[in-house]
């Protein structure tokens, strides 16, 4: 824990003067004095880098040198070094073109870019120098983006976009509580107190919904689709934030009967929708819609035959796998691999000797099992479609309502119903089948609708849901570690819940997706915690997720 007590305050400079120096040549365009502003701090020629270490020590932002080698002058970003200028044909000087807010008002001032043409970036506030290709960073505000901080209320974010282009960065999260300062992961440790209820039930479809199934979608949002019985049982999906607001649909993707449906994210933030066409002589269909809740791609058509009980499982290279049973061939498991565009890539091909898969998961190593057979059997398959192992017989588990979640260590948790009294139990096991954690018992009675993902707690612990047949069919969670010790629960989040999802969203919440009354609803959990995400190579949040407004810092880490 960092008990540093502060004063918290933050000089943003707004403006940039700086000294160039180049070979002689003829004069560029006068440049503009830069209010209280850093100069590029100019450190001379040096053949290289370690050269220039060995004079000036460790590089400190907007220190720069002329590297005689290749005739380059470079400047640190704080970072890494940029290009200050280039060797032109008789010494071109820097043109500096004045400030503007992006490179299309450079653009219409000045036209296209030449060689050693330079301008200041009002929005992100660095000056760019253009290298004859592409743009580089000229020189930057000390604390331009490579540090933010702000008041953050519960259930928002602060915000961080670096603009470096980098996925090797790290990161420094901070929070101010009680006049102290904390590292961000300290928060769940020492404020926390577990797994706290973000939401009451909310009814995102007031209608008799069915087959409901869910995916999480980037930005801390969650897809799902269902059967609107009212609707002629269309196929029907909206868009949720984390906390259960309604941010795209309700919009219909199958103006027909669409029994069952399987959903699944694809890399590129997309959700494909495999389904039972039953305007279209049952054929096996897919959908692709974009995050915003557009249709994108589609219907397609997989399997020109009745096709039912569908599995989607998403790949780390953007390609879906559909396993199916094929009506059109003795209702042998089947299955096609989708890939980002739509396209087929790989099938239909029989699945292990005609057996048809019931559940599936993500492996670490970018692998995916699947479980077929009451009994219990795991196949694992790559994102081609090619088959790694299996199957391989799980020492007799297994049972009804089978659902597996894939554990960071590589092992497997597979849930059911069955055994002496058809209780809720798990067992673990590693992918060759190996029974790592015996048969355990999670609910001492009839446990439905069982449905398990990971916590967002970096524990590797797993939470389960279901519905206790035993309990009037409330709908309970239990938290179990990777090694099958209970943490938390049986606990209720909703009396009578039934076709239940759960999801981790991206923001570090629970939610739970479930029938009940007929009427589809939902529910957020979450541990109070801070938490960081990295975006993308440009950007990057630190989420609020307490139940209470922090200042929070974020920070490049140098």
């Amino acid at each position: 824990m960092k008990l540093l007590k502060s004063v918290i305050s933050m000089i943003i400079l707004f403006a940039l003067s700086f000294n160039i120096i180049g070979c002689s040549g003829s004069d560029g365009a006068a440049g503009i004095n830069g209010a209280n502003g850093v100069t590029v701090n100019w450190q001379g020629p040096h053949p290289d880098e370690t050269d220039r270490f060995a004079s000036h020590g460790v590089a400190q932002i907007n220190d720069a040198y002329y590297n005689t080698t290749d005739k380059i002058s470079y400047i640190y970003n704080g970072i890494s070094w940029d290009i200050l200028s280039v060797d032109g044909t008789n010494g071109v000087s820097v043109n500096w073109q004045g400030t503007h807010p992006d490179e299309a008002d450079r653009f219409a001032s000045h036209g296209a870019a030449q060689i050693n043409d330079a301008y200041y970036n009002t929005t992100d506030r660095k000056a760019y120098i253009y290298n004859g290709t592409g743009w580089d960073v000229f020189a930057q505000d000390p604390s331009s983006n490579l540090n933010v901080s702000g008041t953050i209320a519960p259930g928002n974010y602060l915000l961080l976009v670096h603009g470096l282009n980098r996925d090797d960065l790290t990161f420094n999260g901070q929070f101010v509580k009680n006049e102290y300062i904390y590292d961000y992961s300290e928060y769940e440790e020492l404020f926390s107190n577990g797994l706290q209820r973000k939401t009451s039930p909310l009814i995102f479809a007031n209608v008799s919904t069915y087959d409901i199934t869910a995916a999480a979608l980037p930005d801390s949002k969650v897809f799902i689709a269902y059967r609107d019985q009212v609707n002629s049982n269309y196929g029907t999906f909206i868009i949720v934030n984390s906390l259960g607001t309604i941010t795209a649909g309700r919009t219909v993707f199958s103006f027909a009967n669409t029994t069952p449906i399987s959903v699944s994210s694809q890399l590129n933030g997309n959700v494909l929708i495999a389904y039972k066409d039953s305007g279209n002589s049952n054929y096996g269909t897919f959908v692709i819609v974009n995050s915003s809740g557009t249709i994108i791609n589609g219907p397609t058509v997989f399997e020109s035959a009745y096709s039912s009980n569908f599995v989607t499982q998403n790949f780390t290279d953007g390609n879906v796998m559909i396993t199916y049973m094929d009506g059109g061939n003795s209702n042998y498991g089947t299955y096609v691999v989708i890939n980002t565009n739509g396209e087929i890539i790989a099938g239909p091909t029989l699945y292990n000797n005609g057996a048809v898969p019931s559940e599936s998961a993500l492996l670490p190593n970018g692998n995916a099992v699947f479980l077929h057979g009451a009994a219990g059997y795991i196949s694992i398959y790559n994102s081609s479609g090619t088959c790694i192992s299996g199957p391989t017989f799980l020492n007799g588990a297994g049972g009804n309502y089978n659902n597996l979640v894939a554990l960071p260590n590589g092992n497997i948790l597979f849930a059911y119903c069955g055994g002496t009294g058809t209780y809720g139990r798990f067992v673990i096991c590693n992918t060759a089948g190996t029974e790592l954690v015996p048969s355990t018992i999670f609910e001492n009675a009839t446990a439905n609708y069982i449905s398990g993902c990971l916590m967002p707690d970096n524990d590797n612990n797993v939470i389960i849901a279901y519905s206790d047949a035993g309990d009037s069919n409330f709908g309970k969670f239990v938290i179990y570690n990777s090694w099958g010790v209970p943490l938390i629960g049986p606990t209720v989040f909703h009396g009578g819940a039934y076709l239940i999802s759960t999801v981790t969203t991206s923001d570090g919440n629970i939610m739970f997706i479930y029938q009940s009354n007929n009427k589809g609803t939902l529910i957020t959990y979450g541990i109070n915690k801070i938490l960081l995400q990295k975006v993308n190579s440009n950007e990057v949040r630190l989420y609020n997720n307490t139940d209470e407004t922090l200042e929070l810092m974020l920070s490049v880490d140098q």
